[in-house]
């Protein structure tokens, strides 16, 4: 008998739920699980709130007067320039100013200019009309961009850009909900033929879940928490690999000698911080095997 899903799988299959790109059997397990935590059902409201939200807002366009307004309105420097613009001077004020210019401008040109350098060399300057005309020849035409609307910003990429970026998320949600699912499917389902193999009868099962927070999340850091697991004998317990990237974080189900724990626990403690929390589950492990489900999170 298959359980239902977890909180933390079902909160992953929210935004797949309001997209309609789950099949039947998900959308089953899902509204099962809405009907019964508070909690989720409450994040699918806010969820769904804010995506009416937007909808709405989508189909607002300004009036034409505001966009007149908006393109028309003096600010900031129009402003000063209105008021204390040129003309706005008294013409005693402006030939006073226009005379200290002209006179600062003489006292650095004389200053600073390299008049007697120029001089010497006047008699060796070459012509260079010709090599100005040879590089107008190969320059090319600017392209102008379209402009969507009065309001469009230049360095945006135009409506339809955006269209085909949206469907191309909406197949990879899809995509990840259809990963999740499966991986959460077989963490809480086991065949009797596999109880069998490696539980005994009148033990429970038990599995450790948590997370591993660390300062910054890179690649390198992630190749190196996968890489000391597999050197204490971890082996993946899932379908995806170890370090499987979902989102912001990298996602961890596998297995390892009981025996290892002290130093996995160790090793961890010099990445980051972990928290492991061990609760009960129907499979039940070989007596010196323990089954481990982990992400490594950024943010410490």
């Amino acid at each position: 008998m298959k359980r239902e899903l977890s909180q933390f799988f079902a909160k992953e299959l929210l935004p797949a739920y309001l997209e309609g790109s789950l099949d039947k059997e998900r959308i089953a397990a899902l509204e099962n699980i809405l009907s019964k935590d508070a909690k989720i059902k409450s994040e699918l409201s806010a969820m769904r709130t804010q995506v009416e939200f937007l909808e709405e807002l989508s189909k607002i366009s300004p009036a034409p007067e505001l966009i007149q307004f908006l393109e028309t309105k003096p600010e900031g420097w129009h402003r000063a320039k209105e008021k204390y613009g040129w003309a706005k001077w008294p013409s005693t004020l402006q030939w006073a100013s226009q005379l200290a210019l002209v006179g600062v401008l003489l006292l650095l040109t004389i200053h600073f200019f390299p008049w007697l350098n120029m001089a010497r060399s006047i008699k060796t300057i070459k012509p260079t009309v010709p090599q100005l005309s040879s590089m107008t020849e190969k320059l090319e035409p600017i392209k102008s961009k379209p402009i969507y609307g009065p309001l469009w910003p230049k360095d945006f990429a135009p409506p339809e850009v955006y269209a085909k970026q949206m469907e191309e998320n909406s197949k990879k949600n899809a995509a990840i909900a259809d990963i999740v699912t499966r991986a959460d499917e077989e963490s809480n389902n086991v065949s009797t033929e596999e109880e069998n193999e490696e539980g005994a009868p009148g033990r429970e099962g038990f599995v450790w879940r948590g997370a591993l927070k660390v300062t910054e999340l890179d690649e390198e850091t992630a190749t190196d928490v996968t890489r000391q697991i597999e050197a204490l004998g971890g082996a993946k317990a899932g379908q995806v690999e170890l370090g499987w990237k979902k989102g912001n974080t990298r996602y961890y189900h596998f297995t390892m000698p009981l025996a290892n724990y002290t130093e996995f626990q160790g090793k961890m403690s010099e990445v980051g911080t972990m928290t492991l929390t061990k609760e009960k589950h129907p499979r039940v492990m070989k007596p010196d095997v323990m089954r481990i489900i982990m992400t490594l999170e950024g943010g410490k």
